[in-house]
């Protein structure tokens, strides 16, 4: 799987254990397929080619106006209630998240909503990873199972 981030962190990298998993850092347009595109933060720089990605993914708390991703399959993430995946409930090392609608993944599997746990150390630097992340992982799996590959 080939994903692609849009001001994205170098420390994501490190992050993903799965052989299979494949990271690039986009700082400016490319013809590049991605299977999943992620919007971490706001930004003024969007591929002229969002076709082209299987999946697009966008931190809803930086991205107000979605008018720009018409026609493309959206997923939102962050804390807004009305995000495609959001966290219902952060503690100490430990962040829940919830997925509120149903969703394909990338092998045709359907997920369904529901909500599951994160242990993580240092939440309030990584909630908006997690989120991402543990999107994207269940957009590649079709389920939660494979998390821990990832954290």
């Amino acid at each position: 799987m080939k994903i692609g981030i849009i001001n994205g962190e170098e420390s994501l990298k490190i992050k993903i254990k799965d052989k299979n998993v494949h990271i690039k850092l986009v700082q400016n347009d490319t013809d590049e397929n991605f299977d999943i595109l992620i919007f971490n933060k706001q930004t003024n720089f969007i591929p002229h080619k969002l076709l082209n990605h299987k999946y697009v993914l966008i931190n809803i708390d930086e991205y107000k106006s979605f008018n720009t991703f018409s026609n493309i399959f959206l997923i939102t993430y962050g804390m807004n209630n009305k995000a495609s995946i959001t966290a219902s409930s952060i503690e100490r090392d430990k962040l829940q998240i919830c997925v509120q609608r149903n969703l394909a993944a990338l092998n045709g599997k359907i997920i369904e909503e529901q909500e599951f746990g994160l242990h993580l150390k240092n939440i309030d630097k990584n909630l908006y990873q997690a989120m991402s992340l543990a999107a994207t992982n269940i957009l590649f799996y079709g389920d939660t199972n494979n998390l821990l590959k990832w954290f």
